[in-house]
């Protein structure tokens, strides 16, 4: 499986069902999932917010971050947070989106990601190769 950089806005679609979760649930099976360490906290914060919202129960919240962990291959954020930042401040965006396309750019892997800003980030100003989650086809 070709190794790819995934956002939190995909990985926690891979594992909840919400919009988008065919599309995520396709990519983690095409791609192997690597991304900063961040991606940890991003993804459970997202559940906590399910959780709080009353589409999740507790146990599930538990069960789903449990389940993510062992998927994605981590990096270490302090190794990338320089080149984040410099990208972050030339292109005013922030700097924990900035870590996923800084990791993409050191490993010169694609980058996947929902969030349309960040996509044309990486695309039009960065010249990285970047996969839109809206452009994967579902299983």
């Amino acid at each position: 499986m070709k190794p790819a950089v995934f956002d939190a806005s995909v990985a926690v679609r891979a594992f909840l069902p919400v919009p988008g979760n065919k599309q995520a649930d396709a990519a983690i099976t095409r791609y192997a999932m690597v991304a900063p360490a961040l991606i940890v906290t991003e993804v459970a914060n997202a559940i906590w917010k399910y959780h709080c919202r009353g589409d999740i129960d507790r146990g599930t919240s538990l069960d789903v971050i449990r389940h993510f962990s062992v998927y994605p291959e981590l990096h270490p954020d302090l190794t990338l947070q320089p080149e984040a930042l410099q990208i972050a401040c030339e292109h005013e965006h922030t700097v924990y989106d900035c870590l996923y396309i800084a990791l993409a750019r050191r490993e010169g892997l694609p980058f996947i990601t929902a969030d349309k800003r960040l996509l044309a980030l990486a695309r039009e100003r960065l010249d990285l190769p970047a996969i839109g989650l809206d452009e994967i086809e579902p299983s």
